[in-house]
């Protein structure tokens, strides 16, 4: 066992970082040899298996999970239930992934547990020194559950990590299960079609737990659908069982349930534009919430309506199991729902719009909505642009290109996986050529330029911007991480 036990946060973060982690790996694995279900369920049986006695919701997919699982979580602490909320990655701390009500988890009380947790790992890494060490994911997988099981929370709304069936959450037993939009990502782990990710990700659904699912893609639909009836699971379909529509509206013009929301720290509410949608859903569901008219949603996008939807669908599943909320605890919570770095706009003059989308689809619905909310002429849009290996840079790029007036590319410098600014420029003067010669791109495409800092990278954002442009961070978590607090701060 470690000598010496951490005595402080600091301590405590550094060994966890210390052990197998995969979010800082360059090449990451994905079979049961790396990601064994078995090795969690026995750090969670030497724990007492805390995720026993916790009512979960767990949350899979390629698009919408995080913030669908946000939105949820806000709607049942406005409801009066204490809620436990597990996402990932964290952008600045790791106490960000797990949270009460808004609250993060204190560095005290993260210190302690991981302090109790560590002669249960280190006695699991002397049994099986290679294949039984828990990873830096499954013990803070067992640091939420454990954290939530103490503090006796009524809910847990909880994220997948990656794809689902593999995934450290999948030990729990839920009381519904969320499968959002399935798109291709991670293909390189989850597979390289949509019929593949769509079964890894409906690894998730239990026998006879109910599913709520965005998914639209036919492809994925199928898959999802065939696993729920094998295991006498209800469904409710998006686009089936409930629906929406999206209604934008101005920046600066809240709603009425907007402006009597008070907002955390560090929120600015003159700086969050916001969504309108109207949700029906069948009787079938046996919520009371079937009908809603103009609900507001302070997460810019359609797709973030989309995300609204699923989370109310849950909402009227999980009151057919006894929760209790009114309908203006629904919408209060609904619109207090925030997600850091999903196309959040953080500063004025120039507007400064912080991104965490790293694939194709959700590149493209960051410009999609950023066109609606914005009407800034193309020239006037400045990207600052860092992915990592393996994404899909080419399919980014073919949306960035065209739609902004600079392209900044840089490397995020605190994780190696980043891909170098180099292979980036390559791929983007490659697309120049071709898409030089496509009618429809003429004249409109960015300029291209690099800097190997992220810092740098942003100071060239700011040079070349005035107070009425349109200024983005996007295609990596990494990237808005490490410019969050130079774009806060911008002016």
């Amino acid at each position: 066992m470690s000598k010496t036990l951490p005595t402080n946060r600091d301590q405590a973060v550094r060994y966890l970082y210390e052990r197998i982690n995969y979010e800082r790996r360059i090449h990451v694995p994905y079979s049961e040899r790396n990601f064994k279900l078995d090795r969690m369920r026995r750090l969670a049986e030497r724990l007492g298996n805390p995720e026993e006695q916790l009512n979960i919701v767990h949350v899979a997919g390629t698009k919408g999970k995080g913030s669908t699982s946000t939105m949820l979580a806000s709607i049942l602490t406005s409801a009066g239930k204490k809620t436990g909320l597990f996402t990932s990655p964290h952008l600045q701390r790791l106490e960000e992934r797990i949270v009460i009500d808004g609250e993060e988890i204190p560095g005290d009380r993260l210190t302690a547990i991981v302090c109790d947790m560590i002669p249960v790992i280190e006695s699991m890494e002397v049994d099986d020194p290679v294949d039984n060490r828990p990873t830096f994911f499954e013990i803070v997988t067992a640091i939420a559950f454990v954290h939530f099981q103490q503090q006796e929370v009524d809910n847990v709304v909880l994220e997948v990590g990656l794809g689902g069936r593999l995934d450290s959450s999948n030990i729990c037993h839920p009381k519904l299960c969320i499968v959002t939009e399935i798109d291709l990502d991670h293909t390189r782990q989850l597979g390289d079609t949509l019929e593949k990710i769509a079964g890894e990700k409906a690894g998730i659904i239990k026998p006879g737990v109910p599913v709520v699912c965005g998914a639209t893609k036919p492809a994925a639909v199928a898959v999802i659908r065939d696993r729920a009836r094998e295991l006498g699971s209800e469904i409710y379909m998006l686009g089936d069982s409930f629906g929406f529509q999206h209604v934008t509206s101005k920046p600066g013009q809240p709603p009425a349930e907007r402006e009597q929301a008070s907002t955390k720290p560090g929120q600015a509410e003159s700086v969050k534009p916001f969504e309108t949608i109207e949700f029906t859903c069948d009787d079938s569901l046996g919520g009371s919430h079937t009908d809603l008219e103009s609900v507001a949603i302070s997460m810019m996008g359609q797709h973030q309506a989309a995300n609204a939807s699923m989370a109310l669908a849950a909402v009227n599943v999980l009151q057919s199991h006894g929760l209790e909320l009114s309908e203006s605890q629904l919408r209060d919570g609904l619109v207090r729902a925030s997600c850091r770095g999903r196309v959040e706009l953080v500063a004025r003059s120039p507007a400064v719009i912080l991104d965490v989308g790293h694939n194709e689809a959700s590149i493209r619905a960051l410009t999609e909505t950023l066109a609606r909310h914005f009407p800034q002429d193309p020239a006037d849009r400045v990207v600052v642009f860092a992915t990592t290996k393996g994404k899909d840079v080419e399919a980014m790029l073919r949306i960035l290109l065209p739609w902004c007036g600079q392209l900044i590319v840089t490397k995020y410098q605190d994780n190696p996986r980043g891909c170098s600014t180099g292979s980036i420029l390559r791929i983007a003067e490659h697309l120049v050529c071709e898409l030089l010669f496509s009618s429809d791109s003429l004249n409109s495409l960015a300029k291209v330029s690099s800097h190997e800092q992220p810092s740098d990278a942003w100071a060239a954002a700011m040079e070349l911007s005035t107070k009425d442009s349109l200024v983005c961070i996007t295609g990596s978590f990494f990237l808005a991480a490490e410019l969050e607090s130079l774009a806060r701060n911008s002016k």
